[in-house]
């Protein structure tokens, strides 16, 4: 995972459809160097709380699913993650609660 400087952003990637725009902006986007398929999450400046709580989310995620996590940063001060596509999930907050829940130990039932 990279952490880059602020004018990278859209130097990096070409930002194609508005998939989600729910607290974090999820975008289908194209990593220019390569072509890869990404998506590109841009943090809204209303959703402070759900901003340090993903983020304090996904640095505790297990090593397996960091590695979907390309890169972090900020954009004009908005915080934003690049991940891979994460199919099956419509953004960014849905797959970081689903890999948590996952990883959580079951309950005993005594």
């Amino acid at each position: 995972m990279q952490n880059l400087t602020e004018a990278s952003l859209y130097e990096r990637y070409e930002l194609l459809d508005l998939n989600r725009d729910i607290g974090v902006k999820t975008f289908e986007a194209r990593e220019i160097a390569t072509g890869r398929p990404v998506k590109v999450h841009l943090f809204e400046h209303r959703s402070a709380p759900l901003q340090t709580a993903l983020l304090k989310a996904i640095d505790q995620l297990p090593d397996e699913q960091r590695k979907h996590i390309l890169e972090r940063g900020k954009h004009e001060r908005t915080p934003y993650v690049v991940t891979d596509r994460l199919t099956g999930y419509a953004g960014l907050s849905e797959w970081v609660l689903a890999v948590v829940h996952s990883a959580k130990p079951a309950k005993p039932l005594l």
